[in-house]
């Protein structure tokens, strides 16, 4: 009974001794979402909506994403929001493009482990104005501006493409 006591000791100690700290920890999953955002390749795949004025919208079921490659990106987001002009024919009810990225700012808040992805992108029907706020571990809040929509928001987590459980 004693080995086993003086076994446990050893092994907790080994442990403490060689175990990260908390603060170590959140540098590292800040150090590695920062290498994805500066890959410049990623997806953002969002699992509540936000309507301006409303309650949050579960998306777990619903197909979403914000893809971004090198210097184009491509979403698929529900709207769940008000329209402001009566939208052109065909136009799906949904926030959708496939476009070159404009007007990109990155920002790094080293300080707050957050960081901000901000651009523009268009359709052939509307423009939109698109702020991704990105924490340490990978959650992240979007927002989306549009002309003729009003605002709506997203949460849920950026990923590396490939690890995309849909692989828009």
């Amino acid at each position: 009974m004693n080995n086993l006591k003086i076994l446990i000791f050893f092994a907790l100690a080994f442990n403490l001794a060689h175990g990260q700290t908390k603060s170590e920890i959140k540098e590292a999953q800040y150090a590695k979402i920062k290498e994805l955002i500066a890959s410049g390749e990623f997806v953002f795949v969002a699992d509540r909506a936000i309507p301006r004025g409303g309650s949050s919208i579960s998306l777990v079921t619903n197909p979403n994403y914000l893809k971004v490659v090198k210097d184009s990106t491509t979403a698929y987001m529900p709207f769940f929001g008000e329209r402001f002009a009566g939208g052109g024919f065909g136009e799906p009810g949904a926030i959708t493009f496939e476009t070159i990225i404009e007007d990109l700012v990155v920002h790094y808040n080293d300080k707050k482990d957050k960081i901000t992805f901000k651009f523009s992108a268009n359709n052939d029907y509307d423009r939109f104005g698109l702020v991704l706020e990105i924490g340490r571990s990978g959650w992240a809040n979007l927002r989306i501006r549009s002309i003729d929509r009003s605002t709506i928001g997203y949460y849920g987590r950026v990923m590396k493409v490939e690890n995309n459980p849909a692989n828009p």
